[in-house]
Parts: C-alpha cells; sequence; structure tokens
C-alpha cells in the first residue's frame, strides 16, 4: 500500500513541477524557478543539500540565465 502512495506523491510532484516550469515563463521569475526537487528532498527526506550541491545549483541557475538573457537561439 506504501507503494500506492509513493507513486501517488510522484504523480502530483510531477504536475506541480510542470506547473511551476509554467509559472516561471522559461525561468525568468524567481520563485517557481526555485528547485523543487530541492525543496521536496529537504522537507520530505531531510536531505540537505552540501556545498556541491548548493554550487551546482547555482551553476544550472546561472546557465539558464545566461541563455535566455543572451542567447539569439529560438526558444519555443
Amino acid at each position: 500500500m506504501l507503494n500506492y502512495a509513493f507513486l501517488i506523491l510522484a504523480i502530483v510532484a510531477e504536475a506541480a513541477g510542470t506547473t511551476l516550469l509554467k509559472m516561471s515563463e522559461q525561468f525568468t521569475k524567481l520563485v517557481p524557478s526555485i528547485a523543487l526537487i530541492t525543496i521536496s528532498g529537504i522537507y520530505f527526506f531531510k536531505q540537505m543539500p552540501d556545498l556541491g550541491a548548493i554550487i551546482g545549483l547555482i551553476l544550472i541557475v546561472s546557465g539558464v540565465a545566461v541563455l535566455n538573457l543572451f542567447s539569439k537561439m529560438d526558444i519555443h
């Protein structure tokens, strides 16, 4: 029965992630752009990110910001 609870939680998390991705307007709005996986990992699994994880997340967000601000690529 616990497996079904995790399946339902995964479906809800996927729907929330998809919704937040749309709300972030291609990562131009900060609050919905914050890593949902990291926040849920901290809350549900007590996984505190270490320095390496924080640096990695900053690099990901920075990379997306650079692509959106300075790249001429056609974004669909």
